[in-house]
């Protein structure tokens, strides 16, 4: 059995509902997460390709290559 006798006056608290700072931060949150991990993949992949030998950046380093 309910405790709860009347609902009159009852209300309810949203405190992620539609245009609210919490929904508004947590996007942000996501967001700069998601730009964080990509650049630290681009920066980790840049800095591993330029340290193979030979260095591959450089003009003519895959001439003669099949691919």
């Amino acid at each position: 059995m309910s405790p709860i006798s009347d609902w009159e006056g009852a209300s309810v608290v949203f405190t992620f509902g539609a245009d609210s700072v919490g929904v508004w931060l947590s996007l942000a949150v996501a967001l700069g997460i998601g730009v964080g991990v990509i650049a630290r993949m681009i920066r980790d992949e840049n800095r591993t390709f330029a340290s193979h030998s030979p260095n591959l950046t450089q003009r003519g380093a895959l001439e003669g290559a099949n691919i």
